[in-house]
């Protein structure tokens, strides 16, 4: 194994979930329902919460009537515990 290729393998993943990211919020404006928005998922026991999967991460979401609320980005072992 070549030195420092850890390194780089967890920068270039991190730059892979940031342009996801930018990617998803643009999609997100440009929305007029959740069916338009793909691979959302609603969390159960929660009217107006779901979740979206970018990678490792989840992106928390919030429906509310007139709008849509992004309320946590975290790794998936850390989200469920301080969303919703």
């Amino acid at each position: 194994m070549i030195a420092g290729t850890q390194q780089l393998v967890s920068f270039c993943d991190a730059i892979s979930v940031k342009r996801n990211l930018k990617e998803l919020l643009a999609q997100l404006r440009e929305v007029s329902s959740f069916a338009d928005i793909p691979g959302i998922r609603k969390l159960q026991g929660h009217d107006k919460y779901y979740r979206l999967r970018i990678g490792e991460y989840r992106l928390g979401i919030k429906a509310e009537t007139t709008h849509i609320e992004v309320v946590r980005f975290l790794h998936r072992k850390d989200v469920y515990g301080k969303f919703p």
